[in-house]
């Protein structure tokens, strides 16, 4: 077992609990969808943090060879992956049916949400940096970052809502975008 893979297994189970967490919430939504008005930005915000989740994941494995084992290396991926579990748990509400509304719910969240998973990109990309000398030599490398966190801060501070489906689909496409460029 290399570095890699002593890291990982700890990293791909807390993310695992994340995603498992994401669709147990959309489940719990769709179940109470009689009395619940789903709208657009919590399911958005669901399928951003998911493709999050699977690009951060992507991302993780493309590294492979450089991830070091250790223990500081397992402290790092357990904090990160906590972070996204803890903003994952708060796409979706516990109990649906308390929410009448889920817009409501998005804007009372977004912002931890949003927050947290760009702490938790902020972590990766510094423990990137970290390991990969002269990481930033590509324009890509800090464009998309950018992109990143300026919908990011537009989403924690725009209260519009189709200024925030459109922000959250914008957000969606870079990821598309930049991963075939």
């Amino acid at each position: 077992m290399n570095g890699f893979d002593y890291v990982f297994s700890l990293f791909g189970l807390l993310l695992g609990f994340s995603l498992a967490e994401m669709l147990a919430g959309f489940s719990r939504v769709l179940g109470a969808r009689a009395h619940v008005r789903i709208g657009w930005l919590t399911p958005l915000l669901g399928l951003l943090i998911t493709t999050d989740l699977i690009s951060f994941w992507s991302n993780a494995w493309e590294m492979h060879d450089l991830i070091p084992g250790g223990f500081a290396a397992l402290m790092v991926a357990a904090i990160i992956a906590s972070i996204y579990f803890l903003a994952a748990s708060l796409v979706f509400p516990r109990r649906p049916a308390d929410w009448p509304d889920l817009d409501d719910w998005f804007l009372r969240h977004r912002r931890q949400v949003i927050g947290g998973v760009a702490l938790a990109n902020a972590a990766m990309i510094a423990g990137m940096a970290a390991i990969v000398p002269g990481m930033f030599t590509h324009i890509r490398q800090g464009i998309v970052p950018a992109l990143f966190y300026a919908v990011a801060a537009a989403l924690m501070l725009v209260s519009h809502k189709r200024v925030l489906i459109a922000l959250l689909v914008l957000d969606l496409s870079f990821y598309w975008v930049f991963r075939y460029l």
